[in-house]
């Protein structure tokens, strides 16, 4: 199977995530999970990007404050435009980022392709091959 252009996988992306903003709304406002409680028991990992924040109270404070009804209210009013904008405007960005990466995987691919596939062995290490290598491609940041 060819891989598709960095396009190709956007308009897809693009399609799929706009239609797939009322199930986002929807999920939000149906859940049973705490999203405030979720949210705080991140903070430990948005530590190295917000440390002053986190240290001062006002993430969790803030979390508190508005509670899980003004989240969802939030998500009902803004969210899904945001989530839809942020989508349609992703197209350069999305591309520039994808089109390296599928140029990587077509390498991996033809390295694999290319390796023995008779024996559980031979899957076995064409298995291992294409993590190996899909472990080995930076993005650039």
């Amino acid at each position: 199977m060819a891989t598709p252009t960095a396009a190709t996988v956007f308009a897809k992306w693009q399609s799929n995530s706009t239609n797939a903003a009322d199930a986002y709304v929807q999920g939000v406002q149906e859940t049973d999970k705490d999203i405030v409680g979720n949210a705080v028991a991140a903070i430990p990992r948005m530590r190295t990007n917000i440390i002053a924040a986190i240290d001062s109270g006002r993430v969790a404070n803030g979390l508190r404050k508005i509670g899980n009804d003004g989240i969802k209210a939030a998500v009902q009013a803004k969210g899904k435009v945001a989530f839809t904008n942020g989508v349609a405007g992703a197209q350069t960005k999305f591309e520039a980022a994808f089109t390296p990466l599928l140029t990587y995987i077509d390498g991996v691919k033809r390295t694999v392709g290319a390796m023995p596939n008779i024996t559980d062995a031979d899957r076995d290490a064409r298995m291992l091959k294409n993590v190996q290598l899909m472990r080995q491609y930076k993005t650039g940041s």
